[in-house]
């Protein structure tokens, strides 16, 4: 499996271990330079073979707080939801809803991803010399200028 794809999957583990922000793990992992590498069904094909990678995007959707914010959960039916929840929003889209585990996690990864190279790229583009992200995205968001699309 390409090493692009097996980063991005692995990104809630590393997260973990390594203690690096979700920014610079997806800078780290390289889909930055190759987007089209991060495909759904990519994605999805290295996600049946590991379980333990599903869960613990499952796990991480459920611990963060962030908004607005792609989520993802497991429901008692038996299905799973993926949403988009923005608290300026009034009426909030429908989730989407999925039979597989592995292929709504990918769906979920791949927004997200999306959303991340989007907050890099506002990032990037608005560093002044010496910032680092978080004196950036601290300056941006107090002016109301990194949200996202």
């Amino acid at each position: 499996m390409d090493e692009i794809v097996e980063a991005v999957c692995r990104l809630p583990l590393d997260h973990r271990s390594r203690n690096l922000s979700p920014v610079e793990l997806v800078r780290q992992s390289g889909c930055l330079r190759d987007a089209a590498a991060v495909s759904v069904d990519r994605l999805l094909d290295c996600l049946v073979n590991h379980p333990r990678w599903v869960d613990s995007w499952f796990e991480w959707s459920a611990d963060n707080r962030s908004t607005p914010e792609w989520w993802l959960s497991s429901e008692a039916s038996g299905e799973y939801r993926l949403g988009y929840y923005d608290p300026a929003n009034r009426r909030q889209p429908h989730p989407l809803v999925f039979t597989d585990k592995a292929r709504a996690c990918a769906e979920f990864i791949s927004r997200y991803v999306e959303q991340v190279a989007y907050l890099v790229e506002r990032l990037d583009a608005n560093r002044g010399p010496g910032e680092t992200d978080l004196d950036v995205a601290l300056r941006l968001d107090g002016e109301g200028r990194l949200a996202p699309k």
